[in-house]
């Protein structure tokens, strides 16, 4: 679908951004439900939390089996500007 296809919003370009698009959900029994997306969950427009984000990181850490000290290194990355040696978040 082209964005000029968009008829609710072709004219309103502040009601989408580039990762724009519809998302179909089907049912076991065979019924969809449609809907446009004009701004994902953690596009510029619509930016994941704090919580999100750091769900996020924390998930990435578990998956990659490492033993790293998940709400420290977080928390020291999250405040980066103040760190004055990179080996410190490690």
């Amino acid at each position: 679908m082209k964005i000029s296809e968009v008829s609710d919003f072709v004219n309103d370009n502040s009601k989408f951004c580039p990762e724009w698009t519809n998302v179909k959900v089907f049912t076991l029994e065979g019924n969809f439900f449609e809907k446009f997306m004009g701004f994902p969950i953690g596009s510029a427009k619509n930016p994941l939390t704090e919580k999100q984000v750091f769900n996020k990181f924390k998930s990435c850490i578990n998956f990659s089996e490492t033993k790293l000290e998940t709400d420290l290194i977080y928390e020291q990355l999250m405040n980066i500007q103040n760190i004055k040696n990179c080996y410190d978040l490690f």
